[in-house]
């Protein structure tokens, strides 16, 4: 079940989604993309012996997860840039302020699915294929709602608490 709950809908890319053909912000900007980047690290207990490749940048053992689009270098990127300057004009800095606009998205998601799950924020001292499973087991569940649940009350919060900010960087 996990493998076909955690791969994307279209695993070809062969058409445009839905989310994005809804969009006038994204369309036709992003038509041809087919992802974003951002990344999570997930708490890993590994052996001492075992650890110097899973260190994270916090200098304790770490699984990255990745979700990658690249921006335009030299352009206008992150959205606080955009809110307090002039609106993008130019077709690069049209992209980057979509893509900015996904990678939120792609961040809100990591934090639902780490604040759904506990296991993730204090992994036990299982084998590290173990915790390789826990997080595809998490992933796979936390997809399967977002696809087929009728509300998300993790993710409606989470977004809820991003509006906030967002009108408090505004004011």
């Amino acid at each position: 079940m996990a493998i076909d709950v955690i791969k994307p809908l279209d695993p070809e890319f062969n058409g445009v989604s839905v989310e994005i053909l809804r969009d006038s912000r994204y369309m036709p900007h992003l038509k041809n993309c087919i992802g974003a980047i951002d990344g999570v690290h997930v708490q890993a207990t590994i052996s001492p012996g075992d650890q110097v490749p899973y260190i994270g940048r916090k200098g304790t053992p770490t699984q990255n997860m990745c979700s990658y689009l690249r921006p335009y270098k030299g352009e206008r990127y992150h959205l606080p840039a955009f809110r307090r300057g002039r609106e993008p004009t130019r077709s690069r800095e049209v992209f980057n302020h979509r893509h900015s606009s996904l990678r939120s998205v792609i961040e809100r998601t990591f934090g639902v699915w780490k604040k759904r799950w506990n296991i993730l924020r204090d992994m036990p001292n299982y084998p590290f294929k173990k915790q390789v499973k826990i997080i595809i087991a998490t992933m796979m569940l936390h997809n399967y709602i977002r696809r087929y649940g009728r509300r998300d009350n993790h993710f409606d919060n989470m977004k809820d608490d991003l509006d906030d900010d967002t009108g408090s960087d505004e004011e």
